[in-house]
């Protein structure tokens, strides 16, 4: 690797952390929503979980792989390459430096809105699941900004900061004119932290320490004090929220400390990874497609369907990126105006419709739409009464898409049956990256269907298979076997 052409970290390493440790300005200083909904996405390489902010961040392909050819191929900490390259991304500037990743991530954070989330959730889980793998430190450290910030920080206040906090051990380093110098207004945090992470391992700036506090932290104002007459002193410590803020990475928190694969499926108990995948089905048969399943449905169904709220809230994200529907109590009817859309729309890259009440009919009306929509990428169809039929109908569905790269079905009624219909439509899908398929009913007899599609299908990065009816012997210790067996053949 070509490492003389990158930029040195002494060059811009104090303007890039200055930028970090100073932004307390933009904190909210008010009740979010939690953060939450990114942890059940998969762990995916570095370069593939920023995909999907490609369109929103300049250079961000770029710069993930740059991150990743200066991160050592076995970290520090524990941690995988693309996890260590995940938290080196961060800490690196752009040009203008709010255009960086860490500001533009933070802005999200800080949102109300957590629909500005979403397209940072495969990056999220990335970046997070690093995080919680580094030691947690309990130490005082620091943080400032060049303005009067005492008025909104009263003693005895709880508040919480919704974005990463960097901070730094030193004053001295916070005093110093390369960070907030010693004259001018000032505001400077004492923070008795409880868990912060210590980076500079994997920081673009190794020689700054820098000490990140996880976003959503809660802290009390203990104390205040005006040494100066525009220097402000503010003492404040960590405290345990009342309710959980931000979703942990890992169930029960627990971190996995295995390596990210290129494929990988996740059942509930731990993660297979194998380097290649596709598909084949040997176990349950596919159902039909709804095409004749559907000819029970009733004339009434054909006449035009109007639902006047659905149709304003269309209007109003017709031109988004991130089209959220979920928890609207949508019908199978409803999914002809969604369907509508789709085959115009141009604009939506994801669409959440999760916890509906969209059934096998409705997944048609998507399904169809979907087969010649270039532009949707992440669609979120989890809890919503799709059983096999419907499920055949996605298979379908994917055969023909050419730019869905993350499905989502967990959640509903898919048996082996279902399962093995998405098998044959996976088998000629070049651009399906992962398919969410948790909580469903899928068996031992899927198992084979399964490991064949790992094994043949050489796009489809993650299987998430969680929480369905495997049995003890049946786990991923069988799927893990049969994929063995068909890479050395």
């Amino acid at each position: 690797m070509a490492s003389a052409n990158y930029p040195k970290a002494s060059s811009g390493g104090h303007a890039a952390v200055n930028q970090r440790v100073s932004d307390i300005k933009n904190e909210p200083i008010t009740m979010l929503s939690p953060i939450e909904g990114y942890e059940s996405n998969p762990i995916l390489p570095l370069e593939i979980s920023v995909e999907s902010l490609e369109t929103m961040i300049s250079n961000i392909a770029r710069n993930a792989w740059i991150a990743k050819e200066r991160t050592a191929e076995k970290p520090s900490n524990d941690l995988t390459q693309e996890e260590s390259a995940a938290i080196h991304l961060y800490t690196m500037e752009w040009k203008p430096a709010d255009n960086s990743l860490y500001a533009l991530l933070n802005a999200a954070l800080r949102a109300e809105d957590r629909d500005r989330l979403v397209p940072y959730f495969f990056y999220l889980k990335l970046f997070l699941s690093a995080l919680w793998k580094l030691p947690s430190v309990k130490k005082t450290v620091w943080r400032g900004v060049k303005a009067d910030l005492s008025e909104q920080y009263s003693v005895g206040k709880a508040f919480v900061w919704w974005g990463f906090s960097s901070c730094t051990e030193s004053l001295n380093v916070l005093e110093s004119e390369k960070f907030l110098g010693k004259t001018g207004v000032r505001t400077l945090f004492n923070i008795e932290c409880e868990a912060g992470k210590e980076i500079h391992q994997h920081s673009y700036f190794k020689d700054e320490s820098e000490i990140l506090l996880l976003p959503a932290t809660q802290f009390q104002v203990l104390g205040k004090i005006n040494p100066a007459p525009d220097l402000h002193i503010i003492h404040i410590r960590e405290t345990k929220p009342r309710y959980v803020l931000l979703q942990p990475p890992f169930p029960n928190d627990s971190p996995s400390t295995g390596p990210v694969a290129t494929n990988i499926i996740q059942t509930g108990e731990k993660a297979s990874h194998s380097s290649t995948p596709q598909l084949a089905t040997k176990s349950s048969k596919p159902v039909q497609s709804l095409t004749s399943s559907l000819k029970h449905i009733s004339p009434a169904d054909n006449k035009p369907y109007e639902n006047q709220k659905l149709e304003e809230r269309i209007r109003q994200k017709a031109k988004l990126d991130f089209a959220e529907f979920r928890e609207r109590h949508l019908t199978d009817h409803d999914m002809r105006l969604i369907a509508d859309e789709l085959t115009r729309n141009t604009h939506w890259k994801t669409l959440s419709l999760a916890e509906n009440d969209i059934g096998n009919v409705g997944a048609s009306h998507l399904a169809h739409a979907l087969k010649n929509n270039t532009t949707l990428i992440n669609f979120y169809l989890d809890n919503n009464r799709i059983s096999d039929i419907g499920a055949t109908e996605l298979a379908a569905m994917l055969q023909q898409n050419t730019t869905l790269w993350s499905l989502y079905l967990s959640n509903n009624e898919i048996t082996d049956s279902g399962m093995a219909s998405l098998a044959v439509g996976l088998k000629s899908n070049s651009t399906l990256r992962h398919i969410s398929l948790g909580k469903n009913k899928i068996t031992d007899k899927s198992i084979e269907a399964i490991a064949d599609l790992l094994i043949q299908n050489k796009t489809l990065f993650s299987v998430n298979l969680a929480g369905n009816a495997f049995s003890e012997a049946g786990k991923i210790q069988n799927i893990e076997k049969h994929i063995i067996a068909k890479i050395r053949l």
